[in-house]
């Protein structure tokens, strides 16, 4: 599926493939516990990338140059990335 915007951003929308670290906040015996990752699909405006990390955000308001709802990928935790649309 093809999805065309009417009104291109200067962010790019990403999709990443990443593993995640998971918390627990129960009492378990290590012995009788497998800590497990959590794999996640995020898909967003990329509004700010390095050589170590990647940013994301859910909202972007153009007129205000604000976003909301951002999240920050530590690049060793990207599976696949792709671009959805330029």
């Amino acid at each position: 599926m093809d999805i065309q915007l009417k009104n291109k951003t200067k962010y790019p929308i990403v999709k990443i493939y990443w593993n995640d670290s998971n918390r627990w906040d129960r009492q378990y015996k290590i012995s009788e516990f497998d800590f497990l990752m959590t794999f996640i699909i995020s898909v967003g405006f990329l509004i700010k990338e390095d050589k170590d990390r990647i940013t994301i955000t859910r909202d972007y308001f153009p007129e205000e140059e604000d976003v909301r709802g951002a999240i920050t990928i530590p690049k060793e935790n990207i599976i696949e990335r792709g671009v959805i649309a330029p």
